[in-house]
């Protein structure tokens, strides 16, 4: 699967927590390869540590301000969105772009963005 390709948007959190605990962890040291676990562990203790960086790369786009105020539903659009926001920032650079932006989508830009819906 390409790093861009939107049907990232069809794995799980723990999923695509595992893929960016794999690019934390690497081989692992010692040469035993991180178990699934800490994988995800890794990958989601990096990703709340992070969200102040994404929510300044991504929430003053009007393109993701348009989807949080629900004008525009295209979850493939979304994505490149994320996506190209984040490839642009000098923030993430050399990270698996792609399981990131799907992440912060599933995550829910809502509440990176803290919008309040009324």
């Amino acid at each position: 699967m390409d790093d861009n390709d939107p049907q990232l948007l069809n794995k799980s959190e723990q999923e695509l927590q595992m893929i960016l605990g794999a690019h934390i962890l690497g081989a692992g040291l010692g040469g035993k390869p991180p178990s699934e676990s800490d994988k995800r562990k890794a990958g989601s203790s990096w990703f709340e540590a992070n969200l102040g960086k994404l929510r300044s790369v991504l929430c003053g786009n009007n393109a993701i301000r348009d989807y949080l105020s629900g004008s525009n539903k295209d979850m493939a659009d979304i994505f490149s969105k994320v996506f190209d926001l984040l490839l642009l920032s000098t923030v993430f650079h050399g990270w698996p772009i792609g399981a990131l932006s799907a992440l912060a989508i599933r995550y829910g830009l809502k509440r990176i963005c803290s919008v309040q819906v009324v």
